[in-house]
């Protein structure tokens, strides 16, 4: 009974669910959603629509790098449509170079003149990989974040790197002056600083450290980082999200009781292995007990004058055809596309606190999106979740209440109970039309919806959009990019109060426009 308590008490912050019903997978199905546009649950911080990119299998090298001299068109190296892939989601911010990579990345490999840049071996989970040529450097991914208009993250080597080396490339990043790294920029052809704000301190530390250890460590790091190197920097320690799991109970009270004094962020990873269609629209779910627990821990361990937030900055589902050895390729779905907008109202549920987020990866591997040597591209329905959600939601998060049967998650999943239902109300500030995103988990119905609105007289006429195909295992490829695409449409029913019918396993935006 506990976990259901807990997702439940998390639910009811933000999107409240009335007492759960099972409903037969035939049963025909209702459900009433209720917005109140005058209650402001919070503002959603647009770093929830963050991007990772590492050199893993093949998602910097062959996926968003070719170089220079590449017959596929590029910018400076980057090819040119990946590029255009992320300024269309208006990705916020760039976590580089990983991930498990950036704890055996030495940064002063991948600077200067390319032609003198070493080759280097990254192991573990990176055996997968083409190798670092160190092509893609420090420089590289500043130019890349510039051109998409995003905030550069980048991860500290922890595992095999020293505070120094984190502090010197801190020097080369953000200082000015004539010191030695910083000097080294600007004869790198760099002559102002990057700015670069965010700074995590190692990578799923846990795999390395025991949790005094790593708490012991993050002090090091933090006080040389700061002092050092810059004092305006954010600064991010790895969290622990499995309490089930060697370190998981103690590993985030240990961080947050020895070293929260000079942190900004602690982070969550959240991977779901998962390939049964109603474990994976559901996997969202038990992300939110993981931020619960965090949370509770943060209230309880760190003073009230120093505000901790949590990004969640890797997070993904895992299915059973991805392996190293295949470079973490895997067929990605609908019913993909379904978990990640779930993903989405879980940010939005909780955006008082998790603040940033990072999708790993968004190039071939885990892939949202997915290139190939002969300049090849398309997309997966988890981009397409991007894209309605960067395009047509808004940052300002409404209470919303919602009536609708559920069935029971199963025992591997360890979530009670699922509503067929996930709906995030918010306010598009700029034009002040209300954007109501429904998710539909049931496979085979559709779900016929009372919808009543407080606070605002809509127009009969809303804008739709959709996410949808005939079968949960709909796919994009290079011969069928197009298969699945976001459905826009127009809808004259609409008003103060109206019925809308969602379709079977579906992602519907509905956004509403004032009279």
């Amino acid at each position: 009974m506990k976990p259901f308590l807990s997702v439940l008490g998390v639910l009811l912050t933000a999107c409240l669910y009335v007492v759960p019903t099972l409903a037969g997978e035939n049963e025909k199905l209702c459900a009433v959603i209720r917005v109140d546009v005058g209650k402001h649950t919070g503002i959603i911080n647009r770093n929830i629509y963050g991007q990772m990119v590492e050199n893993c299998g093949n998602c910097v090298y062959h996926g968003l790098w070719v170089g220079k001299d590449s017959k596929i068109p590029n910018i400076r190296g980057m090819r040119k449509d990946v590029i255009e892939k992320f300024k269309a989601i208006n990705t916020p911010v760039v976590r580089w170079p990983g991930g498990t990579p950036s704890e055996y990345y030495h940064w002063l490999d991948g600077v200067g003149p390319v032609e003198k840049r070493p080759e280097t071996l990254l192991p573990g989970l990176c055996l997968a990989s083409p190798g670092e040529t160190n092509a893609f450097g420090t420089d590289e991914f500043m130019d890349f974040c510039r051109l998409i208009g995003a905030e550069p993250y980048i991860c500290a080597n922890v595992g095999t790197g020293t505070p120094e080396e984190a502090a010197n490339w801190i020097e080369y990043c953000n200082r000015n002056g004539n010191t030695q790294y910083a000097a080294m920029r600007k004869n790198n052809g760099h002559p102002e600083p990057y700015g670069v704000k965010y700074w995590g301190i190692g990578n799923e530390s846990y795999f390395w450290h025991t949790p005094k250890s790593y708490s012991l460590l993050v002090n090091q790091y933090a006080k040389i980082m700061k002092t050092m190197a810059d004092t305006s920097i954010s600064l991010i320690a790895a969290g622990h999200n499995d309490p089930n799991v060697q370190y998981g109970k103690e590993w985030n009270y240990e961080v947050l009781k020895n070293a929260s004094e000079f942190l900004d962020f602690i982070s969550l990873h959240a991977y779901y292995f998962y390939d049964d269609y109603y474990d994976v629209v559901a996997c969202p779910l038990k992300a939110e007990p993981e931020i619960a627990r965090l949370r509770k821990l943060i209230n309880e361990l760190v003073r009230e004058n120093n505000k901790l937030e949590i990004t969640m900055d890797e997070w993904n589902i895992w299915h059973k055809e991805a392996k190293t050895y295949n470079g973490l390729m895997q067929k990605c779905t609908l019913m993909d596309g379904l978990y990640a907008a779930g993903m989405f109202h879980v940010f939005h549920r909780n955006c008082d606190i998790v603040t940033m987020a990072n999708f790993c990866d968004l190039v071939n591997q885990l892939p949202a999106i997915v290139t190939n040597d002969e300049g090849g591209l398309y997309v997966n329905p988890i981009y397409l979740a991007f894209v309605m959600y960067t395009q047509h939601t808004g940052k300002i998060a409404l209470q919303s209440d919602v009536e609708v049967a559920g069935y029971r998650g199963t025992e591997k999943l360890h979530v009670a109970y699922v509503p067929y239902l996930d709906c995030s109300a918010t306010l598009i500030e700029e034009t002040g039309h209300v954007s109501l995103a429904v998710i539909n988990r049931h496979q085979k119905q559709e779900i016929v919806t009372e919808i009543n609105i407080q606070g605002l007289r809509p127009g009969k006429k809303a804008k739709i959009y959709v996410l949808n195909a005939p079968e949960v295992t709909a796919a994009n490829d290079f011969d069928h990019p197009e298969n699945i695409v976001v459905a826009e449409s127009s809808f004259t029913g609409a008003g103060t109060d109206f019925t809308y019918t969602f379709p079977a396993h579906s992602v519907t935006i509905l956004e509403l426009i004032p009279e």
